[in-house]
């Protein structure tokens, strides 16, 4: 995975490597199995919308085992990507943060092409709990002993960022979990209006009680 926090940039980065001279991933008979894939989903596509330029673009990327994903891509193009990068038919996925949250999309390596972003108000480096979201896809469970985190030092943003950034990006453990779990009468009378819901069984199911058990 080659993350970019910019989906215009994603997008011309795997533009870029698919230009490259010998830059095939994959070999015939994963590259047949690419075509037969494609040609059964774009067929959810009405005919007319097969050749707009993004689905002509991605579609001769994957057949080089390269693929790309972002929010703003028509949703059948998303779904083939997670499909075929799932399957391991895809070896290169150029990406923003959001394919690595909410998708179980474990990869051998991930590459962080930037190590700042913009917050809405200033470039700084990536949040650690989101830094330690996306790493955390490096290395297959029963696949790979160790995955690898590649991060690229990046001066176009005006600075390299400070080593006491850089560990604590690295340092932070996570955020705390703590139970929103907030009884009112409000919600104790919306249970009681649920057929078969018990307010006590509720509560000790939840995490509120989970937590204050330990």
């Amino acid at each position: 995975m080659v993350f970019f926090f910019s989906r215009a940039q994603v997008e011309a980065l795997a533009r870029e490597t698919d230009e490259q001279e010998g830059f095939v991933f994959i070999d015939d008979y994963q590259r047949k199995e690419i075509k037969e894939f494609k040609k059964k989903a774009l067929q959810r596509l009405a005919v007319e919308d097969r050749d707009l330029p993004q689905v002509v673009t991605l579609g001769k990327m994957l057949e080089k085992g390269i693929g790309f994903h972002h929010a703003g891509m028509i949703p059948i193009l998303k779904e083939m990507v997670e499909i075929l990068f799932t399957d391991g038919l895809l070896k290169v996925v150029f990406a923003t943060s959001t394919f690595a949250i909410g998708l179980n999309m474990p990869a051998k390596s991930v590459i962080f092409t930037q190590s700042m972003k913009f917050n809405g108000d200033k470039m700084t480096t990536i949040p650690s709990s989101e830094y330690l979201q996306m790493a955390g896809r490096a290395g297959r469970r029963g696949k790979d002993d160790r995955g690898a985190s590649i991060i690229c030092i990046d001066e176009e943003f005006g600075r390299i960022p400070h080593t006491d950034e850089y560990v604590e990006m690295f340092d932070n453990k996570g955020q705390a979990l703590e139970s929103k779990l907030k009884m009112s009468y409000k919600t104790n009378l919306n249970i009681l209006n649920q057929e078969g819901q018990e307010i006590d069984s509720l509560i000790k199911s939840s995490f509120f009680s989970n937590a204050s058990e330990q």
